[in-house]
């Protein structure tokens, strides 16, 4: 049935069928399960390396939420272990919850975060200013690795799925709306 509505798509043009069968829907939840296995499979980002000490970040856990308002963001609450090395001191590890938002575009057959914003450092407790100055007062240095990491990681890759593997040759745009992403010819 997806193999002749493909067929279709492709010998009548995509402009002239309407959207719901023209689209197809990426659930966020589908997305947040995708992301959430890359990023711990994934294994620390660095943040930062130096004789002085050696930062990294390990994700633990990741909820998102697609918002259509803004032309189409997603929010994402992110259960991290922030690790620093210092030298004949050794490792320390400080649990941060930071809130971090951008926006998605479609490329390469795959969906990418573009722009991320740390919204929050997610971190109260005895050493957030130590924890400030380590990330810099609005967490510059999380923004940046993330920020790295996205443009070279994509959220979601197309051939994930059957239905958008065969879709994603004809996908030229998406849109975002409250409950996942839509792709579109």
């Amino acid at each position: 049935m997806k193999f002749a509505v493909l067929a279709l798509i492709t010998m009548t043009g995509c402009a002239q069928l309407p959207e719901q069968i023209a689209s197809i829907h990426i659930d966020e939840g589908d997305i947040q399960a995708a992301l959430k296995t890359q990023l711990i499979e994934q294994g620390p980002i660095t943040l930062s390396q130096s004789p002085v000490a050696d930062l990294a970040v390990s994700v633990k856990d990741i909820q998102i939420d697609f918002m259509a308002a803004d032309g189409g963001r997603v929010s994402a609450r992110l259960d991290t272990e922030l690790t620093t090395k210092v030298p004949f001191v050794g490792a320390i590890n400080t649990r941060l919850a930071p809130a971090i938002s951008g926006g998605v575009e479609l490329r390469e057959q795959a969906i990418y975060l573009v722009n991320p914003r740390l919204d929050s450092l997610g971190y109260q407790g005895p050493y957030e200013q130590a924890v400030k100055q380590t990330l810099g007062d609005n967490g510059e240095r999380l923004t940046a690795a993330l920020d790295l990491y996205f443009s070279e990681h994509p959220v979601y890759r197309l051939d994930q799925r059957p239905s958008t593997q065969l879709f994603g040759a004809l996908v030229t745009r998406l849109s975002v709306d409250d409950t996942g992403v839509r792709l579109l010819p």
